[in-house]
């Protein structure tokens, strides 16, 4: 019996692997669209490396003190601004990021068809919020 379940299971799995008939034509070849070439880097913003050897303090050996090795002078040097508690590169780059939002965000509320500057502008009139209050 188990013989005959293996031959009938071999059979069929021969069958399915037969040739197409020659009257079918043969499938459509797919073409890949080219792939689209990386934007170059961006420049670093410090040195080559995006390290800011500037604001290093070479005077400190670095197993005594890395952070004042490596920040030292900047530490030195940088005002904390009055409208912030602390400040450091995180700051900026929070900075950095929210300049770029609000700057995509009032392009796009020039586009009559945006969603998004619709929102946003309807955000910002204040007149026809508080005529519905």
């Amino acid at each position: 019996m188990k013989h005959w379940i293996v031959a009938l299971a071999a059979s069929t799995a021969l069958a399915g692997c037969a040739t197409a008939p020659a009257d079918m034509p043969p499938p459509p070849a797919e073409t890949t669209p080219p792939a689209a070439e990386a934007p170059p880097a961006p420049k670093p913003t410090y040195g080559s490396f995006g390290i800011d050897t500037a604001g290093m303090d070479t005077a400190i050996r670095p197993g005594d003190d890395f952070y004042g090795f490596a920040n030292g002078t900047w530490a030195k040097s940088t005002p904390i601004p009055a409208d912030k508690s602390n400040y450091g590169m995180f700051t900026v780059l929070d900075d950095l990021s929210r300049q770029r939002t609000r700057e995509l965000i009032e392009n796009a509320a020039k586009d009559p068809n945006s969603k998004i500057g619709n929102a946003y502008a309807s955000f910002l009139d204040t007149a026809a919020i508080e005529s519905k209050a």
